[in-house]
């Protein structure tokens, strides 16, 4: 692990490696996540166990916004299933890009935008 940025004050962590195996210990080292932008049309077979880990670590102000949720079949099947998921309170289908919250204040709700 490398940190970086310590004259700014801002953390930087740089981890080298296979991500399956070290996302989980930098997710418990952050303990929170506020925003994550997902490039999904990458190794589009580990995007759900992606969203699960990070999950874990969401909180009500938590914004997870997702690439191309109508690139596949597979990926719109994805998108389902997070839209599905319990612990997501309101996602925003923007067709290019899906943005999802998990604040427990708001009502489970699913929006598409058509512009």
């Amino acid at each position: 692990m490398y940190r970086l940025g310590k004259c700014t004050g801002i953390r930087h962590d740089l981890r080298i490696g296979n991500y399956k195996d070290l996302l989980p210990q930098a997710l418990n080292d952050i303990n929170s996540l506020d925003f994550i932008f997902f490039n999904t049309l990458y190794e589009q077979h580990n995007n759900l166990w992606l969203f699960n880990e990070c999950m874990k670590y969401a909180h009500n102000d938590t914004v997870f916004v997702f690439e191309g949720i109508k690139a596949s079949r597979k990926m719109r099947e994805l998108w389902e299933e997070i839209c599905a998921c319990p612990e997501v309170t309101v996602t925003l289908d923007l067709y290019s890009l899906g943005i999802v919250l998990f604040n427990k204040k708001l009502h489970k709700r699913d929006y598409i935008v058509y512009f």
